[in-house]
């Protein structure tokens, strides 16, 4: 109580920090030059990275592995949302940063940790709606209560995951809705469009088919970040 008040009394003070945090991670000036050939890589970009993510966390993750298309939906939302919010000020640092989250939260060297993981997916046993089969659960032994918190941190985990995925999508999103109002000729930025995904999709079926280890794919992921932002002080104190 005596933190939310002190935060409520210094509120004018908060307000200011989050001022000049927005604006020191805001991009500079919008990139110039040819849109159609940034949409590209924007494209590229946007479906190398969402094929990777969901390849990705349905491994480390085995809850996804069999709610595969909750990663897809938390995708496509984050994505939706960056192009309804294109005209706002980009940030990708943030994709860098719930891209970093993701990958501490799936390999945090924790015992207790991947144990919790591993055992939020057998949760799911517990419902009439799910069937796993092969293996025989190690929660059925446990008490009622202790199984009714393991679900609620479960949900609570989940969910934050998939915040961070929505999180990731969000100023690609932005990036690929402001090229595409700024194109001339909304057919041939369209076209654009497609052919930059189809491109991303193959490049990343060209990573799995030569068996390339996740280091790749997210070194690729910041190569391409990299691309279409060039390098900053603000990118590279966030990076």
């Amino acid at each position: 109580m005596l933190l939310f008040v002190w935060i409520y009394r210094d509120r004018t003070g908060w307000k200011a920090l989050g001022e000049r945090l927005d604006t020191f991670f805001a991009p500079e000036r919008p990139p110039t030059g040819n849109v159609l050939g940034q949409l590209f890589v924007v494209s590229f970009a946007t479906l190398y990275i969402e094929m990777m993510l969901i390849r990705w966390i349905g491994t480390e993750v085995r809850i996804f592995a069999f709610f595969q298309n909750l990663a897809l939906i938390a995708c496509f939302l984050g994505f939706g949302l960056g192009c309804y919010w294109s005209r706002r000020r980009k940030s990708l640092p943030l994709s860098l940063a719930a891209t970093t989250a993701l990958v501490i939260m799936a390999q945090a060297p924790i015992d207790r940790w991947k144990n919790f993981l591993r055992i939020s997916s057998e949760l799911l046993s517990l419902s009439p709606d799910a069937a796993l089969w092969g293996y025989e659960p190690s929660i059925q032994n446990l008490h009622g209560e202790i199984i009714v918190m393991m679900v609620a941190l479960a949900i609570v985990a989940v969910a934050i995951f998939l915040l961070l995925l929505v999180a990731v999508m969000i100023p690609l999103g932005q990036w690929v809705g402001y090229y595409l109002d700024q194109a001339r000729d909304p057919v041939a930025a369209y076209s654009i469009n497609l052919l930059g995904s189809v491109a991303g999709i193959w490049v990343f079926a060209g990573m799995a088919f030569l068996w390339l280890p996740p280091e790749y794919w997210f070194g690729v992921t910041c190569l391409l970040l990299l691309v279409i932002r060039p390098p900053s002080l603000r990118f590279g104190v966030a990076a």
